[in-house]
């Protein structure tokens, strides 16, 4: 396993992190039982870095991740490096329903304390703000975080999808350990200005999504038709037409180069990220241990300036390749209020 020092924590981190979503329980207990199996091979493997978040199922991720550290939650918890997040409401009520951004204080703790009975743990190494509430003033949801680190319960302070102007205004008032944001070889738009901002500044950045919503996870059809009639593909207008048929091509031609290189595309998009000028740390995923060997195995390929290149230009003509917006709307609801 090859290591890394968390942006300017001071904490050793496994080169690639292993992310819980799928332990949610959201795809079933099968996909979920193999995702805790999954944790315990990383474990095996070295990766000592995990990230997961309160919303995932409801608890059902942490629940999982505490699982499938097992004993070593107890007897290596130094060594293991877990960040959650918080700071989304599920409501399910008449009037609201659905996921909303929520940074009170009370909730922020009160969520805070439920994860750390989840995991069984007495502290996270990494409590992150999933998604930017902009009813709340930064300065006010930056003096609970500080809290938090004060009283032991957190070491480090983390942020999700927050944008340039976002992470500096709260970084005034925190000192901010790491932003998870989306990135991929098919989406490099945060390269401009949000990774050197975060570089500059000693912050990680935590790449979600290198896989590119499963687009890099193998062969596409270039009929959607072919889509399973369950198979959320199937009616999303980025998978349609023209659009299918030239994403399907630069699928082609990128497993092609896999295949000469001789890894899998997923190895090859999470290879480009760790061989690429960007200094970030991909998040991985896995419904299956095989998934833990194969993205540790990404490790090992080592990849030229030049065929970086080549990699960044077959995919141009689909780049940015994305099915949201950093802001995350129509993903995490805004709050009524508005933020003064």
């Amino acid at each position: 396993m090859k290591y890394t020092t968390l942006g300017s924590t001071g904490a050793r981190v496994s080169r690639i992190c292993l992310g819980t979503w799928q332990l949610g329980g959201e795809w079933g207990e099968a996909v979920r039982e193999g995702g805790i199996r999954s944790v315990s091979r990383a474990l095996d493997l070295g990766i000592n870095f995990f990230d997961t978040a309160a919303v995932y199922g409801n608890g059902k991720s942490e629940a999982g991740l505490a699982e499938g550290l097992g004993d070593a939650l107890r007897t290596r918890r130094e060594e293991i490096v877990i960040s959650t997040k918080g700071g989304v409401e599920i409501r399910r009520g008449a009037s609201q329903q659905g996921a909303f951004r929520n940074c009170d204080e009370s909730f922020l703790r009160s969520g805070l304390e439920r994860s750390l009975r989840i995991l069984g743990t007495e502290y996270v190494d990494v409590f992150t703000i999933h998604w930017p509430d902009m009813t709340i003033p930064f300065e006010e949801t930056a003096g609970v975080l500080k809290s938090f680190v004060a009283e032991g319960l957190v070491r480090h302070i983390g942020i999700s999808n927050f944008d340039v102007e976002q992470t500096n205004e709260i970084a005034t008032h925190c000192e901010v350990a790491i932003n998870q944001l989306p990135f991929s070889l098919l989406d490099r738009r945060i390269a401009v200005d949000i990774i050197p901002f975060c570089e500059e500044r000693g912050m990680e950045v935590l790449a979600w999504g290198p896989l590119a919503h499963g687009v890099l996870g193998g062969e596409l059809p270039t009929d959607s038709s072919k889509f399973a009639k369950d198979d959320w593909r199937a009616q999303n207008p980025a998978f349609q037409g023209d659009k299918l048929r030239t994403l399907a091509d630069v699928v082609a031609q990128l497993a092609e180069r896999a295949e000469k290189l001789g890894c899998t595309l997923p190895q090859l998009a999470v290879a480009w990220m760790l061989n690429s000028p960007y200094k970030v740390t991909p998040i991985v995923g896995a419904l299956e241990p095989a998934h833990v060997d194969a993205a540790v195995g990404a490790l090992e390929i080592e990849l030229s300036e030049a065929e970086i290149r080549r990699l960044e230009e077959i995919v141009e003509p689909v780049h940015p390749f994305s099915l949201g917006t950093l802001d995350g709307e129509g993903i995490m609801q805004q709050r009524s209020q508005k933020r003064s």
